[in-house]
């Protein structure tokens, strides 16, 4: 799989980040979220930076400060939640006037 990085939103502690894969998902590299094994915690903001015309393929779950939780797939970046505090999730890309 080959990642292209898109941006990142650097909050204290930890530095969410998004890529772009060649397999038309998004990998999503957020904080833990204790009891949610398959979501992960990302600033909306980082959300700026995908694709244009894009979106993730996922319900979004919107929580306090400006943080959204999203479910995807297994973890995809090697060394991605080696600090115990952040993992990626794999999540599909939808298209402006897609369907997926």
């Amino acid at each position: 799989m080959q990642l292209t990085f898109l941006g990142k939103s650097t909050q204290g502690g930890g530095s969410p980040i998004l890529y772009a894969t060649d397999r038309d998902t998004y990998v999503v590299q957020g904080w833990t979220v204790p009891g949610h094994e398959a979501s992960v915690e990302i600033p909306m903001r980082l959300l700026e930076y995908l694709e244009a015309n894009t979106t993730l393929a996922a319900v979004l779950h919107t929580t306090d400060h400006g943080v959204c939780r999203v479910r995807g797939s297994g973890e995809r970046r090697p060394g991605a939640g080696a600090d115990g505090h952040s993992r990626s999730r794999d999540v599909h890309r939808s298209r402006q006037g897609s369907r997926r």
